[in-house]
């Protein structure tokens, strides 16, 4: 399953989740078990090799951290306070990072943002 995919499955067994329960969970083990994915015990997943997909209470992402490629994707949950969608972090001063962001379609929307998953980035809107 591609990476695009399973953000959107967990998103929506995190949507399924919310709906049960009125809150989000930051629990893999919370989730529809039919998602694929090696388990380890805490809020992530492995996918492949170099690639997590991890969920809060507030957002899920996906984050590859090599030295060659740092961004992840994140995307925020309906029913939080100020939703704002699908979004890609690219690590500042990571030309491969930033033309991943780009090439799904990314807007970018700030620059040197402290706080993100990978440390400091910069921020692309994405629409899917």
């Amino acid at each position: 399953m591609g990476m695009i995919p399973l953000a959107r499955a967990f998103k929506n067994a995190e949507e399924q989740y919310y709906m049960a329960n009125g809150v989000y969970t930051s629990k893999i083990e919370d989730l529809d078990n039919s998602i694929p994915g090696e388990r380890n015990g805490n809020a992530c997943i492995q996918v492949e090799d170099d690639m997590r997909l991890c969920v809060t209470a507030y957002y899920l992402y996906i984050i590859n951290n090599t030295a060659m490629l740092k961004n992840s994707v994140v995307l925020g949950y309906d029913n939080v306070g100020n939703p704002w969608g699908w979004r890609c972090q690219a690590a500042v001063n990571n030309s491969r990072a930033q033309a991943l962001c780009r090439s799904l379609g990314g807007k970018l929307a700030a620059t040197n943002t402290p706080g993100c998953v990978i440390g400091t980035c910069d921020w692309y809107d994405l629409s899917f």
